[in-house]
């Protein structure tokens, strides 16, 4: 049994903690994919604003603004 950064494994299989990726949408043009970071640096807003805008909060906040105007971030499964 190895012990990597916390976590016990088996067999020598290391296992690592895959960042979420996000999609951002600015109405409807898309705008970049990555990490909450990647696509801060890519956009320059806050990192804090990019996981603001991927919360359920955020999100209804968007679709009640100009959806022209409006910044969208999904969360991308799989």
């Amino acid at each position: 049994m190895d012990v990597y950064k916390g976590i016990i494994t088996g067999g020598g299989t290391v296992l690592t903690r895959q960042r979420a990726q996000y999609a951002l949408y600015f109405g409807d043009d898309f705008i970049c994919m990555g990490t909450v970071r990647e696509c801060a640096e890519f956009t320059g807003m806050k990192e804090n604003s990019i996981r603001y805008y991927a919360t359920k909060t955020g999100y209804e906040r968007s679709l009640k603004a100009d959806m022209k105007n409006s910044v969208f971030i999904v969360k991308v499964e799989g």
